[in-house]
């Protein structure tokens, strides 16, 4: 999540009208998040438009709270060759990793796979 001035100034007034800061920690056993806000946003050279869902100020301000204590156990039982949405990997890591596979003396990979799946998510 970006944190600009402008998302810090107007949270900070948001706490402030519910009774400071304490106010995520004070209600986090009876928490249940907000419906998300629904915006479409036009997709570039067509005219489709594409969903994108915005969760509230509390909604991000609580996610971290409940990332935290998750995320280690998860990294710890994700593949080793699983590179989507996981810290410290990213895209080129990915192609490095199939790179040495397919260099690697003892594997026999006559080829690789591109699988194309834009739009996949839009519907789920």
């Amino acid at each position: 999540m970006k944190i600009t001035q402008n998302w810090l100034k107007s949270f900070s007034a948001f706490l402030l009208k519910r009774g400071g800061p304490g106010y995520i920690v004070r209600n986090i056993k009876t928490y249940k998040p907000s419906p998300l806000y629904r915006v479409y946003v036009g997709k570039v050279g067509t005219s489709k438009l594409s969903p994108i869902s915005v969760p509230s100020y509390i909604d991000r301000s609580v996610q971290p709270l409940y990332q935290m204590p998750i995320e280690p156990i998860s990294e710890c039982k994700a593949a080793y060759d699983s590179f989507g949405f996981r810290i410290g990997r990213s895209p080129l890591w990915a192609v490095y990793r199939l790179q040495k596979l397919l260099n690697h003396t003892n594997t026999s990979f006559p080829f690789a796979v591109k699988i194309d799946i834009e739009g996949c998510f839009d519907n789920l």
